[in-house]
């Protein structure tokens, strides 16, 4: 079959491909794998296969192995990034999902998933009869493997196995750094290992920083060419109404292997032969996740690259940088973001540059501090009850070297957390985005380790200590030195004469106006001639009160909320989250919304969704109640209805009027719920009639309900949801709105319809 396989791949005219992807020689490579992994093999995995089902949101691995290859591709915009992949190592295999999900029967039972698994187990086993398969924590896909005819053990530890298994099939997040090499040892007599993880939620919930030396099963698959990657696939094909990765084209394929698309990339500039523009970008984005992902002691896999990268980049949206055009400028500019930002993590591994890295960039963006500007050594009191980001009116100079002081105490970790210094308020990361108007990463955050701490940032930014969620509530003194003082003003502690005088014409370029519900990160020459930073932020600190009003929390913040705008964010034109990111245009809004209530919907609607809960917010309405809060602001702050308030700041086709055609129009098709779900703003009209109707009040109270439940009351499910909205609604307005929802075409469960039976009907339609 294997030899027939391999025919089949040729006789398609693929046989330069599957050289490049499945051969490619790399001087790195050191490994002394017996076997070299083939396009047959990937052809074998895939027979029978048309693709697999979406779980969750799956995330990329890193492929760079000469004996590893993708076996399926997910979608990242217009490049494409290895989902399932596989390695021989030595007597041994192993296939990687990316996606821990995938390790279950609801997974791969859609679609090919099941025949994939067949494939995948009997590679694995190296066609081996009487396969011994153990699976470590996971026993009900232990049961589902068992259904499919396997003899299967079921086990929770790695030590428990027993029988000599063949195959281990485990959670690759669980790995932990005692079992890499017991593991290692298992494939390099020949054993076969199934094993799945998703880079980007290991980084949200480990609490842990570093893909490449702190997850377990990225030690264990680095030495054979694979690692997980941080991203996630956000374009996936459709097939019968659900999410679908296909089974790609070998032709497709031969690109997502760092390998490859190194030789080729060096190739292509021996031979001063441009790349097909799609092309490019493909071999671009591989190499660039490469460069994130890779382990330092790999990296030399970069070095053909290095020579043809020495050079000077200054991107900007004028002269963007594009994948598809300018790939050497994305690599030059990728390897020296890994070079100076990615090294310095304060555990001692990783130690600043030997000499400051100076880019001409910094100066384009975010900007220089004049040569003359005096750097301070200042000692600052810092309350530990308030956490994240905590500014200190400090900037670093691009490419100088800072130094933060803590007293021995405080090295201790409190909750596995230590404090940290961070350089940078553009915290945004682009590294996905395949036109960069600016570098990829461009802040930088160290943990404060030892009692004096060096970070150098060749951006420079606003300097901050970042105080851990659960720290010790307690009052610290932290001292810095070689930054230089920025414009800084604080509600309540800062004069506005002290403002005009003295702290706005400070040198740094960014500066900051704060309060104890928000901080505004503005450029300074905005900030320069500003002489009311009071009222600015008094405006501010009402806008954030009557969001906490709406959604019952208390007005009383844990942290300030922040608003940062930059040259270019990592998604749409303004993003919700801590920041709140922005791009340039709406930095002058920033300080006189007041005056302009127009330009105000954007920042609104990110702060609504900072304070929009997932109980009341069901499958279709992630876009549509956070619009609840900007309409409830225009109304409080600006004395506009929710009426006028959309067609104030959205335009005529927001109007009353258009909202009713679009009503009635929705209904005379029938209220389709697909389409109710697609559409924002006609979903918004369902909220926006019934608010007309009842007021504000319902919302409120219904809100305040919620932030009440315990954990076993609150709704599990999307019908869980839409069923306690009906009833918790109905109940507070004190009608039925059962026919309500059904005109709108609202599914709700019958228990729900069934609980407010007794209360007189609404539905003014």
């Amino acid at each position: 079959m294997t030899i027939l396989l391999f025919k089949r791949f040729v006789s398609c005219g693929f046989l330069l491909s599957a050289v490049m992807l499945f051969a490619a020689e790399a001087d790195y490579a050191k490994d002394a794998a017996s076997t070299q992994m083939s396009a047959a093999d990937v052809l074998f995995l895939t027979d029978g296969v048309d693709g697999i089902g979406q779980s969750g949101v799956p995330g990329p691995l890193c492929v760079f192995g000469r004996n590893a290859a993708a076996v399926i591709a997910g979608k990242e915009g217009n490049t494409s990034g290895p989902l399932v992949a596989a390695a021989k190592y030595k007597d041994g295999r192993v296939v990687a999902f990316g996606h821990d999900g995938y390790l279950s029967k609801t997974a791969l039972s859609q679609f090919g998933g099941q025949t994939l698994l067949k494939n995948i187990l009997r590679w694995l086993a190296q066609n081996k009869n009487d396969v011994r398969i153990a699976v470590i924590g996971n026993p009900a896909f232990a049961e589902y493997i068992k259904e499919l005819g396997y003899s299967v053990q079921p086990v929770n530890r790695l030590t428990d196995i027993k029988d000599n298994a063949q195959i281990i099939v485990l959670d690759g997040s669980r790995i932990t750094e005692q079992q890499v090499s017991e593991l290692e040892k298992f494939i390099t007599n020949g054993g076969g290992v199934l094993t799945a993880s998703l880079g980007w939620g290991w980084l949200q919930v480990s609490g842990k920083t570093d893909l490449q030396t702190e997850h377990g099963g990225n030690l264990l698959l680095a030495p054979l060419g694979i690692v997980w990657a941080d991203g996630s696939f956000t374009a996936p094909a459709q097939k019968d109404g659900k999410n679908f990765f296909p089974v790609s084209k070998p032709e497709t394929l031969q690109y997502l292997n760092v390998s490859t698309a190194v030789q080729v990339l060096q190739d292509s500039e021996k031979k001063n032969s441009p790349l097909p523009k799609n092309d490019a970008a493909q071999i671009t984005a591989t190499l660039v996740r490469g460069i994130q992902s890779i382990p330092e002691t790999q990296s030399e896999i970069f070095v053909p690259l290095r020579p043809l990268t020495q050079r000077t980049v200054v991107p900007s949206p004028e002269n963007k940088i594009k994948w598809e055009t300018m790939p050497l400028d994305a690599l030059a500019v990728s390897l020296q973001t890994e070079q100076y930002l990615k090294k310095q993590d304060g555990t001692g591994k990783h130690k600043i540059p030997a000499a400051n890295p100076l880019l001409a960039a910094a100066e384009s963006f975010p900007g220089a501090v004049p040569k003359d500007a005096k750097t301070l050594n200042k000692t600052f009191q810092i309350d530990t009850s308030v956490p994240d980001w905590r500014s200190l009116g400090l900037y670093a100079p691009p490419g100088q070297t800072i130094t933060v002081k803590i007293p021995k105490e405080l090295i201790t970790p409190r909750n596995r957390r230590y404090l940290g210094v961070r350089i940078g308020c553009h915290s945004d990361t682009i590294w996905h985005l395949n036109e960069w108007d600016r570098y990829p990463e461009i802040t930088l955050t160290v943990p404060l380790q030892t009692e004096e701490t060096k970070i150098v940032n060749p951006f420079g930014g606003l300097v901050y200590i970042t105080v851990p969620r659960n720290y010790d509530k307690r009052t610290i003194f932290v001292e810095v030195s070689g930054a230089v003082e920025s414009p800084y003003f604080v509600l309540g502690k800062t004069s506005v004469e002290e403002w005009k005088e003295n702290i706005r014409d400070t040198p740094a370029p960014w500066g900051e106006l704060a309060s104890d519900k928000l901080v505004l990160s503005v450029p300074s020459r905005y900030l320069r001639t500003l002489d009311d930073p009071d009222k600015v932020m008094e405006f501010w600190n009402e806008v954030l009160d009557w969001d906490a009003d709406l959604c019952g929390q208390p007005k009383e913040r844990v942290r300030p909320e922040r608003i940062t705008c930059d040259r270019q964010i990592s998604a749409g034109y303004m993003h919700s989250g801590y920041p709140v990111m922005t791009w340039m245009d709406v930095e002058p809004y920033f300080l006189s919304l007041k005056d302009n209530p127009n330009k105000g919907w954007g920042f609104f609607h990110e702060f609504g969704h900072n304070h929009q809960a997932s109980d009341w917010t069901f499958d279709g309405t992630g876009e549509v109640t956070v619009n609840l809060f900007a309409l409830y602001v225009f109304e409080k702050i600006f004395n506009l209805k929710p009426a006028q308030a959309q067609e104030k700041a959205l335009g005529s086709g927001h109007s009353p009027t258009a909202r009713k055609a679009k009503r009635e129009k929705y209904f005379a098709d029938g209220s389709p719920f697909e389409k109710w779900k697609s559409d924002p703003f006609l979903a918004l009209i369902m909220y926006t009639d019934l608010q007309e109707k009842f007021g504000w009040e319902p919302f409120k109270n219904v809100f305040r309900e919620y932030r009440q439940l315990k954990p076993e009351e609150r709704p599990k499910t999307d019908d869980d949801k839409r069923g306690q909205w009906l009833m918790r609604m109905s109940q507070e307005v004190k009608h039925n709105l059962s026919g309500y929802f059904d005109r709108w075409g609202v599914p709700v469960p019958q228990w729900a319809k069934d609980a407010v039976k007794d209360l007189p009907e609404w539905n003014p339609y």
